[in-house]
């Protein structure tokens, strides 16, 4: 009973702790963001798989389980936004010749869902096992220049 001594609800401390996951993911990306423009793809893809490997249990609870409303709820809303700026920021530092802005913003976005998807994979079916966490980490960071190269009208040089 003493966690209702804090939060009114179940819901809110799940909350509570998904706010303090996406702060703690948030704050490994822009870290690795701060790596130079050639190499941050590598760096952020790197960090993400860090993160989800090393804290496993923080990273399903921040997507295996509800969160309330993002809407609502303001504090999960920024803690969400500031990682997904992460990885958008990256996409759209680390690489260039997009036909148009949401070319870079779409690029973000994939190479989030594909770093997901993997980990997810990973961490609750095993069906990776073949791939050591080195390779792992290796294909994150390569995953950004092959989804850029897809969408750009031409290979962009940073990727």
């Amino acid at each position: 009973m003493t966690p209702y001594r804090y939060f009114e609800s179940k819901q809110a401390l799940v909350t509570a702790l998904q706010v303090r996951a996406f702060e703690r993911l948030a704050k490994a990306l822009e870290t690795a963001d701060s790596a130079s423009a050639r190499g941050a793809s590598n760096a952020v893809g790197e960090a993400y798989v860090v993160f989800a490997s090393e804290q496993a249990s923080a990273y399903r609870l921040m997507f295996e389980l509800p969160a309330s409303d993002q809407l609502s709820d303001p504090a999960l809303a920024s803690a969400v936004d500031r990682a997904r700026a992460s990885m958008l920021r990256n996409a759209e530092r680390a690489v260039g010749g997009f036909r148009t802005p949401s070319d870079a913003q779409l690029a973000g976005v994939l190479f989030w869902a594909m770093l997901h998807g993997m980990l997810a994979l990973e961490i609750t079916s095993k069906p990776l096992q073949a791939i050591d966490s080195e390779r792992l980490r290796a294909a994150a960071g390569r995953a950004l220049a092959t989804i850029c190269r897809g969408l750009a009208h031409s290979q962009p040089k940073s990727c």
